[in-house]
């Protein structure tokens, strides 16, 4: 049975039944929506959820393949146990976060969004001083040059062949 890892867009997003068998909610989802107004949507159902946390091995092979994409800037620690916890089950991911879905993508795993579409192109990032328009690696921070803000651009994109 293919087992999918949900992440919080696709929990609140109402178009999944969240309790049906194969589905894994990382326990950082339930963590994020607990602090939030949302918290009514686990509210007397926590207890049937399932519920894991992904080793810091993946969560650290995740954290270097989204700096090689160029997403590490985008990513909470939550899209990153996501990703780490659909990589060490061998599960795919339902997320609308175009970057977790990239991710995926360049860690071979299987994604889709919560009308369960998977992105189109898989897109490599860099970044762009918006005064001097040195590039940069890095996809944040303050250029070396003169001194303005780092934006991330579009480096590279690829057609997906499903």
């Amino acid at each position: 049975m293919i087992t999918y890892v949900l992440d919080t867009s696709a929990v609140i997003s109402g178009k999944i039944n969240i309790l049906e068998p194969g589905y894994i909610i990382p326990s950082a989802v339930v963590e994020e929506i607990s602090r939030g107004s949302l918290k009514r949507i686990l509210d007397g159902i926590s207890g049937t959820l399932k519920i894991q946390s992904p080793s810091e091995n993946f969560v650290e092979r995740v954290i270097e393949k989204s700096r090689k994409t160029g997403d590490y800037g985008k990513l909470s620690t939550t899209d990153v146990e996501v990703v780490a916890l659909a990589l060490e089950r061998g599960s795919a991911v339902i997320s609308d976060d175009f970057a977790v879905q990239n991710v995926c993508e360049a860690l071979g795993l299987d994604h889709l969004s919560t009308d369960l579409q998977p992105i189109d192109s898989a897109v490599t990032w860099m970044g762009r001083c918006q005064g001097c328009g040195k590039t940069y690696r890095k996809t944040t921070g303050t250029c070396s040059v003169c001194g303005h803000a780092i934006r991330r651009i579009r480096q590279r994109s690829r057609k997906i062949r499903k």
